[in-house]
């Protein structure tokens, strides 16, 4: 009995495909094409929500500063496509872009990725936002981009991941860094307090914040008190979205 006729059967062939998108999804080699000739590839069967979240529903549209950007740094890069997005926007440009993510299951996604001629500008560290003081943090692996540091039900299992130091960014690439994106489920705020070097030498970021409103007020008064100016924010009436547990924030660097 041949393959192509058991997969004439329509519940065998319905078990076949789940196997494969569930245990062989990169195997498939599904890329999707984007602007100027530079491709997406999605690597696990829930890659299309990051995918959908940058290139379709354009989370970042209206967030990119009106400067030359050469270098970025992308904290939560889980698929890349954030800096991939951006290589693709501005296709005359070589960005160069430092991907921090400390997923497992991004690994080799990311791993390849920067393997890829097209991205061969492109950095991983598979390490953390955290205390640079501690070596390691403990981080919870989840799919569909709800990994995180915090725990979210009892029976989660933590990994170790190396704690990201300001010196690693510093030997990837001299200041001053023309972009930072920070999308880090809640660490955001380790990011503000023990990455101090490196947010004065950055020009603008685009930070996702995760918390609850009542702290929203503290975060905005430690962006000022860094040095920074919130220039567009994705609730500009902050009084009107009280319901909201996240906003995106672009913020400037009055250094430069």
């Amino acid at each position: 009995m041949n393959i192509s006729f058991l997969l004439r059967l329509p519940k065998l062939r319905a078990k076949f495909i789940h196997y494969i998108k569930h245990n062989h999804f990169d195997e498939l080699n599904v890329s999707i094409p984007l602007k100027n000739d530079y491709w997406a590839k999605l690597f696990h069967n829930d890659s299309y929500d990051s995918f959908s979240e940058i290139f379709i529903q354009n989370e970042y549209e209206g967030f990119i500063p009106d400067i030359e950007i050469n270098s970025v740094i992308d904290l939560g890069a889980h698929h890349g496509f954030f800096s991939v997005w951006l290589q693709s926007t501005f296709p005359k440009r070589k960005i160069k872009s430092l991907l921090v993510e400390p997923s497992a299951r991004c690994f080799p996604v990311l791993s390849e990725l920067t393997k890829r001629k097209e991205y061969d500008n492109f950095t991983f560290f598979n390490k953390c936002i955290g205390n640079p003081q501690d070596e390691e943090n403990l981080f919870f692996d989840r799919p569909h981009m709800a990994a995180s540091k915090y725990k979210t039900e009892d029976n989660e299992v933590a990994i170790k991941v190396s704690v990201l130091v300001p010196e690693d960014i510093l030997n990837w690439h001299q200041p001053p860094y023309d972009l930072l994106k920070c999308d880090i489920e809640g660490a955001e705020w380790d990011l503000l307090n023990y990455y101090n070097l490196i947010l004065e030498n950055t020009k603008f970021a685009i930070i996702e914040w995760h918390e609850s409103n009542k702290e929203y007020d503290q975060f905005i008064k430690l962006i000022h008190a860094l040095g920074f100016e919130v220039t567009n924010s994705s609730s500009n009436c902050y009084e009107e979205q009280e319901n909201d547990d996240s906003k995106v924030l672009l913020i400037k660097n009055k250094r430069f």
